[in-house]
């Protein structure tokens, strides 16, 4: 049982964070610890003297090609420190860096390289020929650049240019100055669609610096620590993860993907503090039969992105001398909003804290957004704070729906205690497919709710819209194949968000895997 905070109005002051770029926050961390392990990588070992030299040589290199402040480069690559070192050099030159998931097929590139208008794109070696296949496929006037991993010319791609070459051939030395204010953008990821293909966030330098800052001052993580980070970097949680530990002057292991015994060895190997990780490796951790005591340096598992369960969770405390903690955000608040307490004895497993520093939410009522609920109240969670972001790229309307009067309506459902601690929250997100048949299915999944279970329903009737909300026939049939309560409407910030639905009008529900509409419950970080 946590204990109550003595004091929790002095928990949290507001903090007077540096109104600097992304950047600067690397180069201030190795001035103070130059000598010291900034990036683990295999046997590799990089310090934050070579780690800034590495950035001004990417920088230099990116401002020799011709890429000036605003064009947007891609990074189409796993986990590695090209990755983490191409993003801070972009962010010196005020170019703005779209990261792309290397498991994307053709389409799902052709559509980030066209519609984010990127003039380059860092990739890793072995993803080549998937990007020659793009470029056979649709034509991208405004990509000039391809950049990738290793030292040799692509037999296939002459005119690539070899990573290696632009890191050896240009100067370490710091860039020319480039004036790039806090406001100017510096990464525009792609958060999962609600309507069609996924929309880009507009980050700014400050929502990336702040947020950094949140996450090692909540945490109270500092140049001790070693953290491992095998979470992708080209989902905002990697984003946040390697640029706070940079920050913070810390150590970070990285890991192209999630190997569960390799990432015990690596944990035994180099003291690992912070092991971050998403529910579903929690449950591993968990049921894995085999001892656990190579994580016994490990401090904090800290898990995002989903509903932490509780019980694997416990059970995985019980096997560690470990803490698993838990927060909340998302990709539109650059992406941490919510932290458990730093004191272990403060700490509530079944929330995801409350929230960090200069950050405010509120819970309002689901039909109309306008109302603040009282303690207790199931609602929609909204925030305001320096993290959350400017808008959703080429999407007025979007942007319009989710940020209101300075406050970003999240879609997400939950309520605060008479503690101050929020609860675990459950989103609303509409997933439709780009594939047919489009028949609307339902998956919902929340422990907290446990008559709720994977089910499907009939076609929606008519889509929502952010004067109606979700049509009483549409309603009904959804009813009918789940036990959810049909009086909870649609979060307000949701309606305006188009759901597919067959032309068919199916007659009976899809089944669960359906590459259909897709109602689900859960978490967004």
């Amino acid at each position: 049982m946590s204990e109550k905070m003595i004091a929790p109005e002095l928990f949290r002051p507001p903090v007077d964070f540096p109104d600097v770029p992304y950047d600067h926050l690397l180069r201030e961390a190795a001035v103070r610890n130059p000598d010291r392990p900034a990036i683990i990588y295999h046997d590799l070992m990089l310090t934050y003297r070579e780690v800034v030299s590495m950035v001004n040589c990417i920088a230099n290199g990116l401002d020799n090609l011709g890429l000036k402040k605003g064009d947007r480069i891609c990074l189409l690559m796993a986990n590695r420190p090209e990755y983490t070192i191409t993003f801070i050099a972009a962010a010196t030159m005020g170019i703005v860096v779209s990261p792309m998931n290397p498991a994307y097929k053709e389409r799902e590139i052709a559509y980030q390289l066209e519609n984010s208008e990127a003039r380059a794109v860092v990739i890793q070696r072995e993803l080549l020929p998937l990007l020659q296949l793009v470029m056979t496929q649709k034509d991208l006037p405004k990509l000039e650049y391809i950049i990738v991993t290793g030292d040799r010319v692509p037999e296939s791609m002459p005119d690539a240019i070899p990573f290696a070459k632009l890191l050896r051939e240009s100067s370490p030395k710091h860039p020319r100055h480039v004036e790039v204010s806090s406001e100017d953008l510096v990464a525009l990821p792609y958060s999962s669609g609600t309507t069609g293909f996924p929309k880009g966030t507009l980050l700014t330098h400050r929502n990336l610096t702040t947020n950094n800052l949140q996450l090692t001052t909540a945490l109270r993580t500092n140049f001790t620590d070693v953290a491992l980070i095998f979470l992708p970097f080209y989902h905002i949680y990697g984003v946040m993860l390697t640029g706070s530990f940079l920050a913070c002057g810390a150590t970070q292991v990285m890991m192209e993907r999630f190997d569960l015994l390799q990432s015990l060895e690596l944990c035994e190997k180099h003291g690992v503090t912070y092991y971050f990780a998403v529910p579903p490796i929690i449950l591993a951790l968990a049921n894995v039969p085999i001892d656990l005591s190579k994580m016994k340096t490990v401090k904090y598992v800290f898990s995002g992105a989903a509903p932490l369960p509780l019980d694997p969770a416990r059970k995985l405390q019980d096997k560690t001398s470990a803490r698993v903690v838990q927060g909340y955000g998302m990709t539109e608040a650059s992406p941490l909003t919510h932290a458990q307490p730093g004191d272990p004895a403060l700490v509530r497993l079944d929330s995801v804290g409350m929230p960090v520093h200069n950050t405010a939410q509120k819970i309002v009522d689901i039909e109309t957004g306008e109302r603040e609920l009282p303690p207790g109240e199931d609602g929609e969670i909204i925030i305001r704070g320096p993290q959350i972001m400017q808008g959703y790229w080429k999407a007025p309307e979007e942007t319009a729906n989710a940020l209101r009067n300075g406050w970003l309506y999240t879609g997400d459902i939950g309520h605060v205690d008479a503690d101050g601690y929020t609860s675990n929250p459950c989103s609303w997100s509409i997933l439709p497919s780009w594939t047919p048949p489009l028949s609307a299915c339902l998956t919902m999944k929340r422990e907290k709710y446990p008559r709720v279970t994977s089910s499907c329903a009939k076609a929606l009737t008519s889509p929502p819209t952010r004067s109606s909300p979700l049509p009483t026939a549409s309603w009904r049939a959804i009813k009918r194949f789940t036990t959810w309560n049909s009086s909870m409407p649609f979060p307000r910030s949701l309606r305006a968000k188009s759901c597919a639905a067959s032309s068919r009008n199916a007659r009976e529900p899809c089944a669960p895997g359906d590459k259909a509409c897709n109602l689900v419950l859960g978490t967004k970080m």
